[in-house]
């Protein structure tokens, strides 16, 4: 377990709590601007924190920095914005690479997650540039390229796993709409379905016969 470090009070913290050695990781954040209602600024600024960073961990022996984790709310896309700030992320790694050399793991964050039927992205080719320009960034800079970690998900909700819900009733709001009573929850969706506007793929698996219809759904 590597704990990731938001910001130096935890580090303090971690640091009056722990009595052994550990690794810990820090976690970086882009400069974007705020897309979603709710907007919580993470991780430490991309550009000239690294000595600081260093520093801090340097005063603290026990630990030792092995992993940077990239941080960006629009998660991996292929767009101009994300390769300039991995870009951007992967020479930080480096700068502290040079300085601290049990530095070894860079967390790209967010891997796309599915949210509609018609969802396309060629994950092979999004691998294969982010590893070829992590490798060129670290031959430019003659260190030895990182291990890889990318998340999947983005907030509670993954591909990785379903959420069955069952329809307990349905009532009509008016003469075009009808909703669905599900026996859902706030506390595992809100993140999603407020903060980040996220969509849920939500499909039947009974009644497969039935004709379909139009409708919402609510918790």
């Amino acid at each position: 377990m590597v704990p990731i470090i938001d910001n130096m009070g935890e580090l303090n913290r971690l640091d009056e709590a722990s009595i052994v050695q550990c690794d810990i990781g820090i976690r970086i954040a882009a400069e974007e601007a705020p897309k979603f209602e709710l907007h919580q600024p993470t991780g430490h600024r991309l550009q000239g924190h690294h000595p600081f960073l260093h520093a801090q961990c340097e005063q603290r022996r026990k630990f030792k920095l092995k992993l940077l984790h990239f941080f960006i709310n629009t998660g991996i896309s292929d767009t101009a914005y994300y390769w300039n700030e991995l870009g951007k992320c992967v020479n930080v790694y480096c700068d502290l690479k040079k300085l601290c050399p049990t530095l070894d793991t860079l967390d790209i964050g967010g891997h796309a997650v599915k949210s509609s039927l018609n969802f396309s992205f060629d994950a092979d080719y999004m691998i294969g540039e982010i590893v070829g320009r992590i490798k060129d960034i670290c031959d430019e800079n003659k260190v030895q390229e990182p291990n890889i970690y990318s998340e999947f998900g983005s907030f509670t909700v993954s591909d990785c796993g379903a959420t069955f819900f069952s329809i307990i009733d349905q009532k009509k709001q008016n003469e075009k709409e009808r909703w669905n009573m599900i026996d859902g929850s706030f506390m595992t969706t809100l993140p999603d379905t407020w903060a980040i506007n996220k969509r849920f793929i939500m499909l039947p698996i009974n009644n497969w016969e039935d004709e379909y219809e139009r409708s919402s759904s609510v918790v």
